[in-house]
């Protein structure tokens, strides 16, 4: 519930390029998506998994993966894992200062939402699992375009802010819920037809 009325997302079918790929009422807050059948599979697998669950970016991942018996939710992006007020507050703060990257640390308080799931679902693991654009490779590595970035440690990514958001979520979601092992992840990237790494 958002409002008073239940939470909806749209995606559309043909978004204006550059533009927005989802749609929802301005006034909601950010929400984890659950996809259908998670609270079943986990009860079923629960022995099997460790009472593993993973959390991706976008909801047909999170879906497909539940499909593939993988317990998974998604956020709607990388900077969605906050408590809402906070990630609101600290955008508005973040445009007034000129600057498009939110300010988010370990000390940021995970959703409620997130949270809650965890401990009402007794899961004991999460995996952070983001986008390939956040993988860090080592700097020399074939197939780097001059579209990486460096992200420390002679690593480089296509996208420095997926990395330090999977990175920063992974260390708040364990600061937040201290009895769950958390680790993060990004998924490989894709060669394409010209040798060189992509999305």
């Amino acid at each position: 519930m958002d409002c008073g009325l239940p939470f909806k997302r749209y995606r559309l079918l043909s978004p204006e390029q550059g533009g927005a790929k989802y749609l929802s009422p301005g006034s909601t807050s950010a929400h984890a998506y659950i996809p259908h059948g998670l609270k079943s599979l986990i009860e079923s697998t629960g022995d099997v998994t460790d009472h593993l669950l993973v959390i991706c970016e976008g909801e047909k991942k999170a879906a497909r993966l539940v499909k593939l018996g993988i317990p998974a939710i998604a956020i709607a992006g990388i900077q969605m894992w906050p408590e809402s007020s906070i990630r609101n507050r600290r955008k508005a703060e973040a445009e007034q200062r000129g600057e498009k990257p939110l300010r988010l640390s370990r000390n940021t308080p995970v959703a409620d939402d997130i949270k809650s799931l965890i401990g009402g679902l007794a899961i004991e693991k999460v995996v952070i699992l983001f986008d390939s654009d956040g993988l860090p490779v080592d700097a020399g590595t074939a197939g780097i375009t001059e579209k990486f970035v460096m992200v420390g440690d002679r690593k480089m990514a296509f996208n420095r802010d997926v990395f330090w958001s999977a990175r920063t979520f992974a260390a708040a979601l364990k600061r937040s819920c201290p009895h769950v092992a958390v680790a993060y992840g990004f998924a490989p990237h894709m060669i394409g037809d010209n040798g060189a790494l992509g999305r």
